[in-house]
């Protein structure tokens, strides 16, 4: 299920909110109205020990190595606002995969991922004289098979999880409750994401996550700042080989996360981190040991 990780990661920004100069209008989140554009780093490390011999594919042995993993991504997004409730997005991720055995380095590669394309439709808008204000956006995805999926190594095809694409088309679909009273305010956000199967009749687990956080604004001049702190759960379920599941994939995870959204008029810098408080797997993963996210974006 790190392949999961990995996608989810670059589905999840930090949310922010504050009162926008417009007095007609009323922001949770500063320039949320606007078209934007954004560059996102992502990271997630892994180490241990797999319980089981192989892998999902079977090519590899991994028993009795200490394994060690880095997926990180660059992942480049254009969205634009069709009007004040719908927009649309697009994500071209640029991936990097490295696994390390037993202290030394097996491979180091980069490539494109898939393409992500998603639809936000804002079901609640904030209203300027409410003094308990909030919104609800729900937000349908695509993932489009852009991204290799049959590369080897040393002529041995590489693992699903390694591969930078999914040789599938996959789904999505998310909702993003924000609110908040005077300078305080909390967010649930949840995604529900459904793969398919590809041309090698590998299919991936679907996937269920929820997070859930307090924040709190604070202000200087043109500077607004926005510290947050929460919980980030996930579920992931077992993958398949031919429609016959793969009992041993597939994992759950329960992580405290810690952030904070920067804004200076067009200009936002988000920073997330997580630290694993709970993560159970079934044999063929190690476990997560940190994932953290850093994101430039200007709004337009």
């Amino acid at each position: 299920m790190r392949f999961f990780a990995f996608v989810l990661a670059m589905t999840v920004t930090g949310r922010a909110l504050a009162c926008d100069i417009c007095a007609s209008t009323f922001e949770l989140i500063p320039n949320e109205r606007k078209s934007s554009f954004g560059i996102y780093y992502s990271t997630v490390y892994r180490q241990g020990f797999p319980a089981l011999q192989t892998k999902h594919s079977g090519h590899l042995n991994y028993l009795g190595s200490e394994v060690k993993e880095i997926y990180d991504t660059y992942d480049f997004r254009m969205r634009y606002a069709l009007n004040s409730r719908v927009f649309g997005e697009i994500l071209v991720p640029i991936r990097n995969a490295y696994q390390g055995l037993n202290g030394y380095r097996n491979f180091d590669r980069w490539g494109l991922g898939d393409v992500q394309l998603q639809l936000t439709y804002r079901l609640v808008t904030p209203k300027v004289d409410n003094l308990f204000n909030q919104r609800l956006d729900l937000t349908f995805g695509l993932d489009l098979p852009t991204g290799s999926w049959t590369d080897s190594l040393n002529s041995i095809q590489l693992d699903p999880i390694y591969q930078f694409g999914s040789g599938s088309f996959d789904f999505w679909g998310s909702f993003s409750h924000v609110a908040r009273v005077g300078q305080w305010g909390f967010s649930i956000n949840g995604l529900y994401r459904r793969n398919t199967t590809n041309p090698l009749h590998f299919k991936f687990g679907d996937a269920v996550n929820l997070e859930g956080f307090l924040f709190f604004e604070m202000a200087q001049g043109s500077w607004k700042f926005l510290p947050r702190t929460g919980i980030f759960a996930e579920q992931g379920f077992s993958a398949k080989y031919r429609n016959l599941q793969d009992l041993h994939s597939g994992e759950r995870m329960l992580s405290w996360q810690n952030g904070v959204s920067i804004f200076y008029k067009k200009i936002q810098l988000n920073a997330t981190f997580r630290h694993v408080i709970y993560h159970q797997t079934r044999g063929v993963e190690v476990r997560q040991k940190y994932f953290g996210q850093f994101a430039l974006i200007y709004n337009f």
